[in-house]
């Protein structure tokens, strides 16, 4: 989470808890860890009174601080807005191709992002920096909420990452106040 970004994604694990157990770790930390081993079988000991989470592997171990779960937003996966869903490979494209159509501008909002409406059975966006413009739209075989909604380009990256790695239906909730991306394991 970022003040204006949420991702949260689940990890299928080997081991079955009974309680639940929720902590916030630095993203960017524990995918370098991550990413520094291929095939090693990892353990995850987390210990509440250190406010460490010990990863251990075959050549040692790594302690990563983490942050009370609590601190962090919760993205609500029910939500009381319209829903649709859509092509992952649609979506990924018309991400891929408004990034080069929007500015990096906090006070104009409508220029910042990628304006996704849907209206009878048409499912669209568009995207422009004043000057150019991207537009595209898909039909469908069903009838579609209306609905509209500013994605903002801040979440491009982390759309295209788990749009690339699902794929199939994305399911798109738009609230009064944000948009929500629903894939099989993650939400954003």
């Amino acid at each position: 989470y970022d003040e204006e970004v949420s991702v949260m994604r689940r990890v299928r694990i080997k081991s079955v808890f009974s309680d639940v157990i929720e902590f916030c770790v630095d993203a960017k930390d524990l995918t370098g860890v991550l990413r520094s081993f291929t095939d090693d079988e990892l353990t995850f000991v987390y210990d509440e009174s250190s406010l460490f989470l010990n990863i251990r592997h075959g050549r040692g171990v790594i302690e990563l601080p983490v942050f009370d779960a609590s601190e962090y937003p919760r993205i609500d996966a029910t939500g009381s807005g319209v829903s649709f869903t859509l092509d992952s490979s649609v979506l990924h494209d018309w991400v891929r191709n408004s990034v080069n159509f929007i500015l990096d501008d906090q006070f104009k909002p409508q220029f910042s992002g990628m304006y996704l409406y849907c209206s009878g059975n048409v499912c669209g966006v568009c995207a422009s920096d004043g000057m150019r413009m991207f537009v595209d739209s898909v039909t469908r075989d069903v009838e579609l909420p209306t609905c509209e909604a500013i994605v903002s380009g801040h979440c491009f990256s982390s759309l295209c990452q788990l749009l690339s790695s699902n794929d199939g239906a994305v399911t798109v909730l738009i609230d009064e106040r944000n948009v929500t991306f629903k894939f099989s394991d993650a939400l954003l």
